[in-house]
């Protein structure tokens, strides 16, 4: 199971990708999307910037912005950030394990690359006909 950070990132990032090639998105206005206290959505936030995954723009028309499209941004982005071990960890070279542990690893990774921010839009949507976004 993924950390609530990773989750709350997802879905503040999900939010943003909605609104990409727009203005910049209030952090306040992303919180109440994501039903994620605002207080611990900055924290989440000032990680996501460190990470090169959102620009902040300051001043009264500020907030964030992704810094990739949402077709460029994938969930593997997004761990790596928050917890790169959980998709790299490391095994001892004698570890009898080693093959297994490589191709399960090789398969998350496949997989959590290939699922875009956009890819995650499209899966929402088709959830719930009620949602809807523009990229």
């Amino acid at each position: 199971m993924l950390s609530n950070q990773i989750r709350y990132a997802t879905r503040g990032l999900v939010y943003l990708a909605m609104h990409y090639g727009g203005s910049p998105v209030p952090l306040r206005e992303i919180a109440a999307f994501g039903k994620i206290p605002e207080k611990y959505l900055e924290t989440i936030f000032s990680v996501l910037r460190r990470g090169h995954l959102v620009e902040s723009v300051k001043g009264k028309h500020g907030g964030y912005l992704l810094l990739s499209s949402p077709e460029r941004t994938t969930l593997l982005d997004v761990i790596r950030v928050f917890d790169p071990a959980l998709v790299t960890g490391e095994l001892p070279d004698g570890d009898p394990d080693y093959a297994l542990w490589k191709d399960i690893e090789d398969v998350l990774i496949d997989k959590l690359s290939a699922l875009s921010l956009s890819g995650i839009l499209d899966l929402l949507r088709s959830k719930d006909k009620t949602l809807h976004y523009a990229i």
